[in-house]
This record gives C-alpha cells, sequence and structure tokens, in this order.
C-alpha cells in the first residue's frame, strides 16, 4: 500500500520528468535517490520513458555558421563547444544546406603559416578561434614542417626550423 507522501513524491518526479523534461539522474539527485530507483518507479507509475542516448537537438543556422563558418571551427570542435558528437554536428549542417570544409582546410586557418620558408620568422595576430600555441605545431606537423613558437601578448612569433 502506498502512502500519501510516497503517492505525492511520485506525483512530483512525474511532473518534473514530463513538464520539466528534467533526467531521470537529476531527478534522483533532487530525492536522494539513483537514477535507477526513479526509472523504476516511473515505470511502476506507467510514464512511458523518453529514448535514452544523446539528444537530437536541432541547431539554429545562425549558431552553426557562427562557430563553424565564421570561427573556422572544426566539426569535431564545433561538436565539442556545442556538447554533442561530430556526427551530429555534421547532421546538422547538412540538414541547414551549410558546405563542410575538406578534412584539412583547418590547416588554412594561419595561411601566414604556409608563406614562410626554413629560417624564417613571421609574427602575426593570435587568430580569434586560435588554441594554445600547440595548436601552430600541430598545424605545422600535418603540413610537414617543424616551427618553434613563441606567443607575445595577441601575437605569436613563428620561426620555421625546417
Amino acid at each position: 500500500m502506498q502512502t500519501k507522501e510516497n503517492a505525492e513524491k511520485l506525483a512530483e518526479m512525474r511532473r518534473l520528468y514530463e513538464n520539466e523534461g528534467l533526467t531521470l539522474a537529476r531527478i534522483g539527485e533532487q530525492f536522494g535517490v539513483t537514477r535507477q530507483a526513479v526509472r523504476e518507479r516511473l515505470m511502476n507509475a506507467g510514464v512511458v520513458l523518453r529514448r535514452t542516448g544523446p539528444s537530437e537537438k536541432q541547431y539554429e543556422r545562425e549558431i552553426l555558421e557562427k562557430l563553424y563558418s565564421e570561427e573556422k571551427l572544426t566539426v569535431s570542435d564545433t561538436a565539442k563547444r556545442l556538447g554533442v558528437s561530430g556526427k551530429h554536428i555534421a547532421k546538422e549542417l547538412k540538414r541547414h544546406d551549410i558546405g563542410q570544409r575538406s578534412q584539412n582546410s583547418h590547416l588554412r586557418t594561419v595561411p601566414e603559416l604556409f608563406a614562410i620558408k626554413p629560417g624564417e620568422t613571421i609574427v602575426i595576430e593570435r587568430p580569434a578561434n586560435a588554441r594554445p600555441v600547440s595548436g601552430i605545431h600541430a598545424k605545422a606537423k600535418r603540413a610537414g614542417m617543424k616551427v618553434r613558437v613563441k606567443s607575445i601578448a595577441n601575437k605569436l612569433e613563428i620561426y620555421r626550423i625546417s
């Protein structure tokens, strides 16, 4: 037999799950029980549970254009920023008819890097979406060159070794 207090807790769990869209884990935290306990109680009450796994959230074209097209983030970096998978971002780009760049196009975010010859040094503004200096090293390595990079305020000094 269910007590009035338990019935009220179950009603609140149901409201939080169905109306507020909270996860089972979040509801469990609020009530001091496990996610599995919440799941069992809701299922026993006849609640149809949502599909588990990552949500298929749809993104506005503007946010994808800002991150992927303007900031020149990769699909992977865009996905990390939005907390979803790269596959989901690729699907969203296709849905909005935003053409994907070739896989190595991220190397072009610092085109000056490819203009210097071994032994030369250039100083550039730090790109808006620049990662730490290791990002420049990785780009150079993928292009088959070695560089030394020194960060000075919002500028990068790049010396090409080979």
